[in-house]
């Protein structure tokens, strides 16, 4: 464990370190077009196939027999005995600009008793959008990539079995109408928003194309007047547009994963000068003539990395400091727990 609290540590090291003039590609922090953007797909259905580790509820046996009405096959739940079947929801994500004939990921999960979904076969299911309408059509082998064995009283499980996927399971039926260009603008989207990278995208895309192509409308939003040389020509001009490269302006951010003890930390956060104890560790954290931090015994973020190393901090250690540290106000950066 502390192997690794010694890597990362040092990581965080390097991202103080990273120059200023870092770059990304536009297309890395865009999405063109307002209607460019992935859709969630749902859809209820049967699986079939199981090895009595399927549901022994009624539900899955009055949707086999629905399932089959469907099929001029007249039945009833009485004629079903075995618990070879399972209620699912499907779920899928459409990409923007699927096509009809497309084939995209499904995840099966099951919403009955079923113990076990593990050689299962989905029965055809309808995945419709928030609209109502169906996008495309699942079926298939499920994979669960894990497995529920016992033996006389002993047992064990790996992942989760009453979870599947099933990789290019579904056929895109219908397409999702997309628009790059509506009376000669083009909106750009910003994954991340924020005012000042919404006026560095402004400035790049003017000095390349000309002063007031184009126009910040909100920290998530810049539209750009395409050229009249372009506007035949819209899948160009896009292309030319994703190669623009942009300085990042990301938020400060501490992102903590408090299940695997893992933490993130961006290049721009900020520590006021502060005194820290938890448990066996205490540290002063302080800044020098220019703003840098510094350990009140050292010269360098490095004492810092150094200490808390010596000290034999953990990775749980850490999660509570930073926590400490928001509620004082002496983290300056956003601090998200997931």
């Amino acid at each position: 464990m502390k192997k690794y609290l010694i890597m990362f540590l040092i990581w965080i090291l390097s991202l103080y370190c990273m120059s200023a003039d870092f770059t990304v590609e536009l297309r890395d922090i865009v999405r063109f077009g307002r209607q460019n953007r992935e859709n969630q797909l749902t859809g209820y259905g049967l699986v079939g196939g199981l090895n009595g580790t399927g549901d022994k509820n009624k539900l899955a046996i009055q949707s086999a027999v629905n399932f089959l009405n469907n099929f001029g096959i007249i039945t009833n739940q009485s004629n079903f005995t075995t618990n070879n079947i399972a209620a699912v929801i499907v779920t899928a994500t459409l990409p923007p600009f699927a096509r009809s004939g497309d084939k995209i990921d499904i995840t099966v999960s099951s919403i009955g008793d079923a113990k076990n979904l593990q050689g299962g076969v989905l029965f055809q299911t309808p995945l419709t959008g928030a609209d109502g309408n169906v996008y495309a059509v699942a079926s298939g082998a499920l994979s669960i990539g894990g497995f529920n064995a016992g033996v006389g009283g002993a047992g064990g499980q790996r992942n989760h079995v009453t979870v599947a996927r099933i990789p290019n399971g579904a056929l895109v039926e219908n397409e999702v109408p997309a628009t790059f260009i509506k009376d000669g603008k083009l909106e750009l989207i910003l994954k991340e928003k924020d005012f000042a990278l919404a006026e560095k995208i402004k400035k790049a895309i003017d000095d390349k194309y000309g002063r007031n192509r184009a126009m910040a409308i909100d920290p998530g939003t810049v539209v750009v007047d395409v050229p009249h040389s372009f506007r035949e020509h819209p899948v160009t001009f896009i292309a030319n547009l994703e190669k623009i490269q942009i300085v990042p302006q990301g938020r400060a951010r501490v992102i903590i994963n408090e299940k695997t003890g893992s933490i993130v930390i961006s290049e721009n956060v900020r520590i006021s000068p502060v005194a820290i104890s938890h448990g066996d560790i205490s540290i002063n954290i302080g800044r020098d003539d220019n703003g840098n931090i510094i350990p009140a015994n050292g010269s360098s973020l490095q004492e810092i990395v150094d200490n808390l190393n010596a000290m034999g901090a953990k990775p749980r250690d850490l999660i509570a400091i930073f926590q400490i540290l928001k509620e004082s106000g002496s983290l300056h950066a956003d601090l998200e727990i997931i």
